[in-house]
C-alpha cells in the first residue's frame, strides 16, 4: 500500500492586524523558528505552537480564538474598510498593492474553501476607486511536503515585519505560480535549514 502525505492548510494573510501579527511573531520566537518568508501556512503555525505553547499557554489560548476561522473548511477570513482624507499629492504607498496617497477609500475581503484535504480555493480582493486587485485569489493543491499555488498570492521576503528588504508587496498584482516544498512551509521543524522556495514566475 502506498502512503501519501497529509493535506495542505490555508495561509495566514501577510498583512495581519497588528495585535495578531505580534502574537505570530512572538510565537515563532518562542519556538526558535526564524520567519523570513510570508505568508505563513497554518500548518507552520501549528508546528510552532507545539513547541511554544508550553512556554506561554496564554499566548496560544488567545491565538486559538482567531485561528479557528482558518481551521474551518470554509470561512470568511478578513473584511477590511479604509477611508482617508485624500490630498493633492499622488505618491504610491509602500507595500500597499499600488494604493496611492490620494486614494480616498479601500475595501478588502478574503475567504477560503477547502473542498478536500489536498485542495484549497482562496478568494481575495482589494477594491478602491478605479481599481480592483484580486490579491489573495489562489488555487492550491498538494500535500504537506509540497504544494502548488496558482494565482495572486502575496510574497514577502525579509527579516523585518514592517519593511521588506528583498521582496515587498509594492506591485498592484503579484501573479506567479509557485511550487513550495516542505522546507518553505514547515521551516526547521523537519530538519530544514530555513525557508526556501522553488517557483515558476509568470507576469
Amino acid at each position: 500500500m502506498l502512503a501519501f502525505g497529509a493535506g495542505i492548510s490555508p495561509y495566514l494573510p501577510v498583512d495581519l492586524p497588528s495585535p495578531q501579527a505580534r502574537q505570530v511573531a512572538l510565537l515563532f520566537a518562542l519556538a526558535d523558528e526564524p520567519v523570513m518568508r510570508r505568508p505563513v501556512s497554518l500548518a507552520a503555525v501549528d508546528d510552532a505552537m507545539a513547541r511554544a505553547c508550553p512556554r506561554d499557554p496564554a499566548l496560544c489560548e488567545a491565538m486559538n480564538v482567531w485561528l479557528s476561522r482558518y481551521r474551518a473548511h470554509a470561512a470568511v477570513d478578513t473584511l477590511t474598510a479604509e477611508a482617508a482624507l485624500a490630498g493633492h499629492n499622488d505618491v504610491p504607498l509602500a507595500n500597499r498593492h499600488g494604493l496611492r496617497s490620494n486614494d480616498a477609500w479601500q475595501l478588502g475581503a478574503s475567504a477560503h474553501w477547502q473542498s478536500a484535504d489536498h485542495v484549497i480555493l482562496a478568494a481575495g480582493v482589494l477594491a478602491r476607486e478605479g481599481a480592483t486587485v484580486p490579491t489573495g485569489t489562489v488555487f492550491s493543491a498538494g500535500y504537506d511536503f509540497a504544494r502548488l499555488d496558482v494565482g495572486y498570492r502575496d510574497r514577502w521576503l525579509s527579516p523585518l515585519s514592517e519593511a521588506a528588504f528583498l521582496q515587498p508587496r509594492q506591485a498592484s498584482r503579484m501573479s506567479a505560480p509557485s511550487l513550495v516544498h516542505d522546507c518553505a512551509m514547515r521551516f526547521r521543524s523537519r530538519g530544514c535549514p530555513g525557508p526556501e522556495e522553488s517557483r515558476m514566475r509568470a507576469s
